[in-house]
Parts: structure tokens; C-alpha cells; sequence
């Protein structure tokens, strides 16, 4: 036992390790270091700047910006980090009273933008941090990309399958609800399934002998 690696024998999840792990640290530490140096004031310019930013392919809507923080999925986080860049910088120059406020805005913004070193005065305490900085390499060149090893995928099957149904049960006796509500749902999927495959070939056969 002595002789184990936790670190070989447990591979990095993608998405508890970076997306619902040093993602969500980092933007809770940045709304307690703007609190603490701007004001509530701050904070709540950064959920409004967050909250008006417009449509665009490939970027979600966070409407109420941070104050559903808590329900976020693995996607909204990796969306959100692609425009919170922008949406944190100036605000510590608009309302800090402090003289080197510029200095402190352009360090959060170079934060963000190497945004591992944010965690450097915890000196690497944070075991997800510790994991991902001296040990994913390792795990990339041992078992490959890490896009392979996320459990992303069965967090959506969960939702689909157990989640939703149970919420639209009367919560007695759910589990039977449950089975019956995706044994429904599976039908109509499959049935459409056929349906398109069956026309498909239908057609393709006819055009075939014409």
C-alpha cells in the first residue's frame, strides 16, 4: 500500500477538477477580493456587466448574473470564463479610493488572463490545484487528452433521466414514477428512431429504382 500512487491510480475528471473545481474558486475569490477592496458596490457591478452581455453563438446568457452562482453546470462555467475578462476589468479603478487602484485592476486582469497563479498564496494547499499543476501532464502523456475523462456525460444522463422525472413525480413512491416517465420517454425516442430510419430507406429505395 505504501508503494501506491493515488495519482495514477485516479485520473482527473475534467469537470470536477477545472470546470466545477478552480473555475468556481476563482471567480468566489474574486467577489470576496472586490468586496473587500471596492465594496458590495463592485459586486454588484460585475453581476450587471455580466448579466447585459448580448446574444452570441457559442456563449450562454447568464441573466441573473452570479446571484444563481450555485446552480451553474460545467457548461455555464466554461462559457462564463470566455467573457469574464472583460467583465471584471476597470471595476476595481470605477470604485476603489485607493491610490495604486489601477496597479490592482491591470494584476486581476493579468490574473485572469494566467488565472492559475490567483491560487499561488495558498501555495498549492488546494488538492485540486495541487493535482492539476504537478500531475495532469503526467496523465495526459500515461492515458491520453483529458477530454476523454470527464464525467460530464453521465452528469447530463443523470439530469435526464433521474433529475427531471423525479421533479415531475408527486414524490411518493418516486422511484416507480421515475422508471415508468423514462420508459415513456425511451418509446417515443426509439419509435422516432424507426420512423426516420424506416422513411429514409423507404425513399432511398424508391429513388434507387427510378
Amino acid at each position: 500500500f505504501s508503494q501506491l500512487d493515488i495519482y495514477l491510480a485516479t485520473y482527473p475528471d475534467r469537470m470536477h477538477h477545472l470546470d466545477l473545481g478552480l473555475y468556481k474558486y476563482q471567480v468566489i475569490y474574486t467577489q470576496e477580493m472586490l468586496k473587500n477592496i471596492c465594496g458590495q458596490a463592485a459586486v454588484d457591478k460585475l453581476d450587471e456587466r455580466l448579466a447585459t452581455i448580448p446574444r452570441f453563438p457559442g456563449l450562454k446568457i447568464f441573466k441573473h448574473g452570479l446571484k444563481n452562482i450555485k446552480l451553474f453546470t460545467a457548461n455555464k462555467y466554461r462559457s462564463m470564463m470566455k467573457v469574464f475578462l472583460f467583465v471584471i476589468e476597470g471595476l476595481i479603478i470605477k470604485y476603489s479610493t485607493e491610490q495604486n487602484s489601477k496597479k490592482q485592476d491591470d494584476t486581476l486582469v493579468d490574473v485572469y488572463y494566467r488565472w492559475n497563479k490567483i491560487y499561488s498564496r495558498s501555495g498549492l494547499k488546494l488538492p485540486k490545484l495541487h493535482n492539476w499543476v504537478y500531475h495532469i501532464i503526467n496523465s495526459i502523456e500515461e492515458f491520453g487528452a483529458i477530454n476523454g475523462f470527464t464525467t460530464e456525460t453521465y452528469e447530463f444522463l443523470h439530469k435526464d433521466y433521474v433529475k427531471i422525472p423525479y421533479r415531475s413525480s408527486n414524490k411518493r413512491e418516486a422511484i416507480g414514477q421515475i422508471i415508468n416517465t423514462v420508459s415513456i420517454f425511451l418509446k417515443s425516442f426509439f419509435n422516432n428512431i424507426h420512423l426516420y430510419f424506416k422513411n429514409h430507406l423507404f425513399y432511398r429505395f424508391k429513388s434507387n429504382q427510378l
